[in-house]
């Protein structure tokens, strides 16, 4: 695990050491001896594992891609990083690379692991036979899988010797002293596989030649997974180079590009720090994207091969020589120009970093090279409301397309429903993160309070209500405080970029992130309503107040101010000595008068501040403006002493429109069910197609007004054959219209050629005359 969070250099106080594994076996038995039997007698010998673990060991060849990474914190002497895999004992990196003009660190390269794994035929047989599995061909991929140990991605920051020791070593050494660890990540080998999902690993895994080499079941089932043959060069050949209609694979040879695909099971992944890795407390470990596949040659080939045949050769070795296309390259194109709206609230909690304890800060939306924007800075409080909208226009986000020749234009601009919604979202996982920070404003300099990292794949194109994402400086594990904020992440074509922006204030949204079918609501952002309150406050005295004083010199004559959220509701308190300056008593009821809105989210603090006056300028480094320095600052949320029914009215107001919207949406819910229902049926019965039903389940939730109203009159008077007579007469209009429409279009390109021809040949003519007219003008 990762180390343990302390405040100091590098924030980390424990390395992370993973020291491998252990094979062991438990047995508990009952015993009826008073006396315990001799540990000889009961201890595993040699000779009772002789047999075991014997047979031919499981090769497996893994193919990480690495494609770029980002916020790797290098140096002048350090300015490269340098990414290496790791399984088991085996482990292989990447040739180091600088930072790129666009911000990212791009490594696009294909390395590879073998591993041998210890396997007992008959012990290990995972059809549950008992059998030996040795030459059948029958056991299930994830028998291996699930007992490789975890896959390790570690980043080093290195120097220009490295560079060229790589290149003249080959990578035969990766243990040298000219890098530093910058950070580390650890999953399973399953996970690795599948992208990050446990459930998708079989796109990434092959086995054999062939794809019934594999097999799960009796002959002759087919196998689970495919095999390498399409992928397979000839001893002495070279794999052929990338293309723009082969980027990867054969020319012409389908499944070889399928295989081959490095971005399939892509993942973006942050990375972890300890005391072990060379970065500072406020340095972030960075983030990295990579993919992996594996290839297992079959039981029979591992028990065939040496000493008793030739060696079992890798399928990725004479691929790994070219380099993986990116996203950005001609070959692809896979990129589209999108808007990042961050809807900054405020923060809470912010740490100050100058003598006073109290902060004047901003926020700032980042994104690679891109020019930054940022907030006014806010004075003089922990818990600025900046209720700003931050914009940055046209930044190129990489996206990733199930399809490779379909490319970018598989996204879908003005998604209709949320299946669209979701198809979207998964192809924004390629781009590089966000990041917010929080900054403080000392006398023209800058010192970074928090930042947090946000990944587009995560965002939506409407906005959402606005959550606290916690903010850190370098280990994510210290919080230094909270800012609410909610993004958008808006295609550049799409209709709502020419709805204007409107001030920020505190507001509610239909769209809810963990509710589907709210994703693509058209239904307006609401302003949270404001409510005018006195806020009364009974100041009775100080207690036990620390002296910031050098050589604790005493405070003599405090005095408190108390301000919510706006300088204009500053109110103070007389000065006071009594009894003392530490343990001052004032005995006074102050009024704010303020508006809040009745939603506690967006509830402000309430600052207090103490001011000495008789300082002696002993602490002139926290004097604010024209008044005395500030020796004691705190804070208090306003919502723990909103009105009690201001909730309730809050509720009430909205109670008639929530109900509806929410009876509506479980309406609509039910229905859907009802409907994959009895499709599901349909297709059970053969009534259906497999694709019938995918694509009346699409028209459905896209509430095409035909099937939808095939489907209510299904539920009136239940009928299969009435209802796919008139979903087939539906399919067959929308055919005859495409028919019509493509005729339409046929037609249109015939006569705009046909007028094109028509002008060239008049421009011709008229060229012609032109010609006549000037050989028969006299010279």
């Amino acid at each position: 695990q990762a180390g343990v969070p302390k405040v100091g250099p590098g924030g980390f106080e424990e390395p992370s050491v993973y020291c491998g594994r252990v094979l062991l076996s438990m047995e508990v038995e009952e015993r009826s001896l008073k006396k315990e039997p001799s540990p000889a007698s009961i201890a595993l010998k040699p000779k009772d594992t002789s047999g075991m673990w014997a047979d031919a060991m499981q090769k497996m060849f893994f193919r990480f891609h690495c494609f770029f990474g980002q916020e790797f914190k290098t140096d002048f002497l350090k300015g490269s990083v340098q990414v290496e895999f790791q399984v088991g004992r085996k482990r292989v990196a990447c040739k180091p690379v600088e930072k790129s003009d666009r911000g990212v660190y791009e490594i696009f390269e294909a390395v590879e692991i073998e591993l041998d794994l210890p396997f007992d035929d008959e012990r290990d047989n995972p059809d549950g036979s008992g059998q030996p599995s040795k030459g059948r061909g029958w056991w299930h991929p994830l028998c291996f899988i699930q007992r490789l140990p975890d896959v390790i991605v570690k980043v080093y920051k290195v120097s220009g010797l490295t560079v060229v020791g790589d290149i003249l070593r080959e990578n035969a050494k990766i243990d040298m002293g000219d890098r530093e660890m910058l950070g580390m990540w650890r999953g399973s080998v399953q996970s690795v596989l599948g992208g990050g999902d446990l459930e998708m690993w079989m796109d990434n895994v092959f086995i054999g030649q062939e794809r019934s080499d594999n097999q799960t079941g009796q002959p002759p089932a087919p196998g689970m997974v495919e095999g390498v043959q399409s992928i397979m060069i000839a001893p002495g050949d070279t794999a052929p180079s990338p293309t723009k209609e082969a980027p990867w694979g054969k020319p012409g040879n389908d499944m070889s590009q399928t295989i081959l695909n490095p971005y399939t099971g892509y993942q973006y992944v942050d990375l972890e720090s300890d005391s072990t890795c060379a970065v500072g407390p406020d340095d972030p470990a960075g983030m990295v994207g990579f993919s992996c596949k594996l290839w297992m040659p079959t039981r029979e080939k591992c028990a065939n091969g040496p000493p008793k045949g030739p060696p079992v050769l890798s399928p990725w070795k004479a691929w790994n020589i070219n380099k993986i296309p990116p996203p950005w390259s001609d070959m692809l194109k896979w990129s589209r120009y999108f808007s990042i709206r961050a809807h900054v609230y405020q923060a809470q909690g912010l740490p100050a970093k100058n003598g006073s304890g109290v902060a004047s800060a901003f926020a700032e939306l980042k994104f690679l090279n891109v020019p930054s924007v940022r907030t006014h800075t806010v004075y003089m409080t922990n818990n600025p409301t900046f209720d700003k909208t931050l914009v940055l226009n046209d930044i190129e986000l990489f996206v990733l397309p199930r399809e490779r020749e379909v490319g970018a234009e598989e996204y879908m601009v003005d998604a209709e429903d949320y299946t669209e919604v979701e198809d979207n979202r998964l192809m924004l996982k390629l781009a590089p993160a966000l990041e917010i920070q929080i900054h403080e404003e000392t006398e023209g300099n800058t010192i970074l309070l928090g930042r947090s990292y946000v990944k587009p794949a995560d965002l939506f194109t409407r906005k959402v209500d606005p959550t606290y994402i916690e903010l850190f400086r370098g280990n994510p594990e210290i919080e230094e405080g909270h800012l609410l904020v909610s993004f958008q992440v808006i295609e550049a074509t799409e209709k709502i970029m020419k709805e204007p922006l409107v001030p920020l204030m505190p507001d509610h949204s239909m769209v809810k992130p963990d509710v589907k079918d709210t994703w693509t609501s058209p239904a307006p952002v609401k302003a949270i309503p404001m409510m005018d309150c006195k806020i009364q406050i009974q100041i009775l005295g100080l207690r036990d107040l620390t002296s910031p004083y050098p050589m604790n010199l005493p405070i003599n004559t405090p005095q408190v101010e108390i301000c919510c959220d706006d300088p204009k509701t500053a109110c103070t308190t007389k000065s006071s000595s009594r009894p003392s300056g530490t343990n001052a008593n004032f005995m006074e009821c102050v009024e704010i008068d303020v508006r809040l809105p009745e939603e506690k989210l967006y509830a402000p603090f309430l600052d207090f501040y103490v001011y000495d006056h008789t300082t002696l300028g002993f602490l002139p480094e926290v004097a604010v403006f024209d008044k005395p320095p500030i020796v004691a600052y705190g804070s208090m949320e306003t919502s723990q002493f909103y009105p009690s029914d201001a909730e309730d009215d809050d509720a009430s107001e909205d109670d008639d429109e929530m109900d509806e919207e929410a009876i509506e949406r479980k309406k609509q819910k039910e229905r859907k069910k009802k409907f994959f229902a009895m499709v599901s049926e349909l297709k059970g019965k053969g009534e259906i197609s497999g694709k019938e039903a995918k694509m009346l389940e699409k028209l459905f939730v896209k509430r095409d007004e035909a099937v939808v109203r095939a489907f209510e009159q299904y539920v009136d008077a239940p009928d299969p054959e009435k209802f796919i007579e008139r979903v087939e007469e539906f399919i067959n209009k929308a055919d005859a219209i495409d028919d019509k429409v493509k005729k339409a279009k046929e037609e249109a390109l015939k006569k705009k050629k046909l007028a094109e021809d028509k002008a060239k040949k008049a421009k011709s003519a008229a060229a012609d005359k032109a010609s006549k007219l000037k050989g028969a003008t006299p010279g």
